[in-house]
């Protein structure tokens, strides 16, 4: 193998380890390709932990764009904040097993932010899935902690009502798609150049004029996209500045990076929205993996895993209260404009006559019509299958 040839592996190599997107447990990215069709995939269980895994971005032309949500990782109420995540959908265990730090907001003298972690009073806090999602984070919590304790519930109900509202979801993927129709143009061409141009020159021209030219047209491309990313960047996260200016020197000078300048800016575009409001979106009506994407999520919020046996006295409150009085309203919401499709996400098709109860949460079925605690989903008790449920739909 030749030094060039080298080069070339190495440079494919890193450029594939580029095209990784980071989830953190519970997270989902939602992706599309060349036409008009979007997935919303989560990390495989082999390349997955307990915090989170990896999924592979289409590393190939036309690149197609890539959106990150999550569920909100801390809960909320009039009183004080948790870093706990309520929602931990199917399949997979919860991720944080354990509460967090909880504060009342009294207690609280400042909030920062460092990358994607966020820290309460110097103390570690919560971690989110990039960056701008943590500086979208942080400034909730600011403006909850700066206003008096009876108006909290109003802004925490109108933050929830955004997270749900997938019309407005809709609008964003829409604008920032079409806004960065150019960088994504440009890091096409980018790459059709790294890996199509320059090779193509070395091997049928060797050190000529022409690999001279289309190593200066690789330059000049990469110069365009750190300019349009930085401009875009500052526009959709103009509090994020840190993280821009490191952004845009490693796409200045890092070919690969350069590639995934697209998907770096707009991963975070929706990282307020909740994984329900993007689903609703995104997914095809009467497609199966809308219904069992939305199905799932619906299920896990209807019938959580169980905390209450776990926490107590003031953190228990505070998780009690953002689930009672403020998530599960807003989901009872959010279904209701969804009752056409609401009884394929809540009753299973019953395949089996020998099938007398099934769990709520992740319709695995069972035998016997014995109600008893699911053995997947912890302290979710079984339902038996009603007289007229011979074949739910």
């Amino acid at each position: 193998m030749t030094d060039g040839q080298l080069l070339f592996l190495v440079m494919a190599l890193i450029y594939v380890f580029e095209c990784f997107v980071w989830l953190p447990k519970g997270a989902f990215v939602c992706l599309r390709g060349a036409g008009s069709r979007r997935r919303l995939r989560t990390a495989p269980s082999n390349f997955s932990s307990r915090k989170g895994g990896w999924i592979l971005a289409s590393p190939f032309p036309p690149l197609g764009t890539v959106f990150v949500t999550r569920p909100s990782p801390v809960a909320l109420s009039q009183d004080g904040i948790a870093a706990f995540m309520i929602e931990s959908p199917n399949p997979g265990f919860r991720p944080e097993s354990v509460v967090g730090p909880v504060f009342r907001w009294e207690e609280i003298e400042r909030i920062t932010r460092d990358g994607k972690k966020i820290y309460i009073n110097g103390e570690f806090f919560v971690i989110s899935s990039t960056p701008e999602a943590s500086q979208e984070l942080l400034s909730q919590l600011r403006c909850l902690k700066d206003v008096a304790k009876e108006k909290r519930e109003a802004i925490i109900k109108r933050q929830l009502r955004l997270a749900f509202n997938t019309r407005r979801v809709g609008k964003l993927i829409k604008f920032w798609e079409r806004k960065s129709a150019a960088l994504r143009g440009f890091c096409n061409l980018l790459l059709f150049l790294l890996f199509g141009g320059i090779p193509a020159c070395l091997i049928f021209y060797g050190a000529s004029l022409e690999l001279l030219a289309c190593g200066i047209a690789s330059l000049v491309t990469m110069f365009l996209i750190s300019l349009i990313f930085f401009r875009l960047h500052k526009r959709l996260y103009p509090d994020v500045v840190f993280e821009r200016w490191q952004w845009f020197f490693l796409i200045l000078l890092v070919p690969q990076q350069t590639v995934r300048a697209h998907d770096l800016l707009l991963k975070a575009a929706v990282a307020a929205a909740h994984p329900l409001a993007v689903g609703d979106f995104a997914l095809p009506v009467d497609s199966e993996q809308r219904r069992n994407f939305m199905g799932s999520l619906y299920r896990d919020l209807m019938f959580p895993l169980q905390w209450k046996s776990k926490v107590s006295g003031s953190t228990g409150a505070i998780i009690s209260e953002f689930y009672d009085q403020y998530l599960l309203p807003e989901l009872s919401r959010f279904a209701g404009s969804h009752e056409v499709e609401l009884s394929s996400w809540k009753i299973p098709e019953r395949e089996e006559e020998e099938s007398q109860s099934f769990c709520p949460r992740c319709f695995e079925m069972f035998s016997t019509s014995e109600l008893k605690d699911c053995h997947d989903c912890e302290g979710i008790v079984t339902l038996a299958w009603e007289a007229d449920q011979a074949n739910p739909s």
